[in-house]
């Protein structure tokens, strides 16, 4: 029984530090007034998850996002073709080599292209019970490193520039 415990502890604990979400931060910046905002982004599963904003007042937005990434490039080729030789080499009238061949070859090869970019969306909303602000960002990221760039806009009218840093 103290070796199952000890087990089930053990798979618990390496099972619980070797999660597989990633934690991005946001900046959002209202370019007219100069407001800032804090975002962060968890990913649950690489394209989707948790997120949420601090306003500059302290009011906590939270949500969720979903991404899309850009289609990654397979290109596909091939080559055929027949090669045919003739060699007749003489010197003074003789025959030295004569000889002919004839052959097939053929190639086919496969790349794939992986990156691109990717297209992200989210929704927060206010944890007050009694405010109605929700906050809107579209943006878009490089799918390797997750570095982006985007806008959100508010719904009492303020817009942001987003930057993932």
């Amino acid at each position: 029984m103290e070796k199952f415990l000890f087990l089930f502890t053990t798979v618990l604990i390496i099972s619980s530090t070797m999660s597989c979400s990633i934690t991005r931060k946001a900046t959002l910046i209202n370019l007219k007034s100069g407001e800032k905002v804090m975002a962060v982004f968890k990913d649950n599963s690489g394209t989707s998850g948790y997120c949420e904003a601090i306003m500059p007042d302290g009011e906590k937005l939270v949500g969720t996002y979903v991404g899309v990434r850009g289609t990654d490039v397979l290109t596909y080729g091939s080559a055929t073709g027949k090669i045919n030789s003739k060699t007749n080499y003489s010197s003074a009238g003789q025959n030295i080599l004569d000889a002919s061949s004839a052959s097939n070859y053929s190639a086919t090869g496969a790349a794939r292209t992986v990156g691109g970019q990717g297209k992200a969306y989210a929704i927060l909303s206010s944890t007050l019970p009694n405010s109605t602000l929700t906050l809107e960002i579209i943006a878009i990221y490089n799918v390797l490193d997750g570095s982006g760039y985007g806008d959100a806009k508010t719904n009492d009218g303020r817009s942001f520039k987003v930057i993932f840093n």
